[in-house]
């Protein structure tokens, strides 16, 4: 599996592109604005996107949904919990004072908890953590020991929940029981910021002690 973290936009948004090298099959993780270089590197490897993902739907992860729902014919998925925000792009942006900019098109799938997302050989759990929003999920992918977060877990922090549909105690009850319980060893990628790992933050995240 190769991975290719991206970082845009005026909050330092993370993006990514999980591939697999044999197949060329390729996903992409949260498409938020300034993410045209993510476009770039899928066309430079010819790689064939199946999904475009979205760990939750506030406008920093989902602003360029549009242009790669357009130029790669990828599949568009979000937890159903979160539609209000994938179908309020453009408000979102005004609130936050930036370029509303293209609206995001409908889903072309609707997440749920525990599916099983593919590409090529490679594959991913869905689970479904809300409490930054309610329809915040991660991308467990177990054979290969990384999960992909969104905003919910941050190194030595956790997402914040005074947004609309935010929710503290929700949020930490969701990432002890989704993300707390998988090995020490899975790498986190998140959404802002640094890697880490879940043993790392089982231990020393002051958030969840």
């Amino acid at each position: 599996m190769v991975i290719k973290k991206h970082v845009f936009g005026p909050f330092d948004t993370n993006g990514f592109l999980v591939a697999e090298k044999h197949s060329g099959r390729c996903l992409v993780i949260d498409p938020g604005p300034g993410s045209e270089d993510m476009l770039r590197t899928i066309l430079q490897h010819n790689w064939q996107v199946d999904w475009i993902l979205n760990t939750h739907g506030h406008w920093d992860h989902i602003y360029c949904n549009s242009l790669f729902v357009r130029e790669t014919g990828g599949t568009l998925a979000i937890h159903e919990g979160d539609l209000d925000l994938l179908q309020a792009l453009g408000d979102q942006c005004f609130w936050m004072g930036f370029e509303p900019g293209e609206s995001s098109p409908p889903p072309g799938h609707l997440l749920h908890e525990g599916e099983v997302l593919t590409i090529g050989g490679i594959s991913c759990t869905v689970l479904h953590i809300p409490g930054h929003s309610p329809g915040g999920v991660a991308f467990y992918f177990a054979q290969e020991g990384v999960a992909f977060v969104g905003d919910s877990l941050f190194a030595g922090s956790v997402g914040r929940s005074d947004l609309p549909g935010g929710n503290h105690e929700q949020l930490i009850e969701s990432i002890r029981s989704k993300l707390l319980t998988l090995p020490d060893e899975t790498i986190v990628y998140c959404g802002h910021g640094p890697e880490t790992t879940i043993g790392r933050e089982r231990i020393s995240n002051p958030f969840l002690a």
